[in-house]
Parts: structure tokens; sequence; C-alpha cells
């Protein structure tokens, strides 16, 4: 099946984001790995310096995902709104 998107496949591009942040999850220990769960609190006995390092990191993917999600469902609505005007809908 060929790419929908006009910019990318979320195969090629969402995937690989989720798998990197697994990584920084496990690091925080504790954590619930689905995206935009809450992050767990520092631990007694971690360090907050890579503590806060891991959260900035995850956040900033998941605003990265948030804008590249936001960016097919933009391509989907103008599909259906142009299919609407089209007739065929």
């Amino acid at each position: 099946m060929g790419c929908w998107s006009r910019t990318a496949c979320t195969s090629a591009t969402v995937q690989p984001a989720l798998e990197d942040l697994a990584g920084d999850w496990r690091r925080l220990g504790g954590c619930d790995i689905r995206p935009f769960a809450p992050l767990p609190a520092l631990r007694r006995g971690r360090s907050r310096a890579r503590h806060e390092q891991l959260v900035a990191a995850i956040q900033a993917e998941e605003a990265k995902l948030i804008g590249h999600l936001g960016g097919i469902v933009h391509d989907l609505q103008r599909r259906i709104r142009v299919r609407k005007a089209r007739g065929e809908w």
C-alpha cells in the first residue's frame, strides 16, 4: 500500500520516533510506555539533570508527533472537502 500523505508515510516517520521514545521511557523506569501518558516524578537516588533531560526529550518527540499527525489530519480533511465538492462523497 502506498503513502496517502503528501509528505511521507506515517510508518516510515512515526515508528522510529516511537521506538526512540520507548528507550527514554524505559530509562525513566516505572513509566507507562504509551505516547502522551503522564511521566513519573523523579525517583530517589536518581540524577535530577538526567531525569529532566529525558523528560525534555520525550516532550520534544511528542510535540513533533503531534505536528506530523496534525498534517495528516489536515490532508484528510482537505481530501474530504474536495470530494464532497465534486459530489464523490
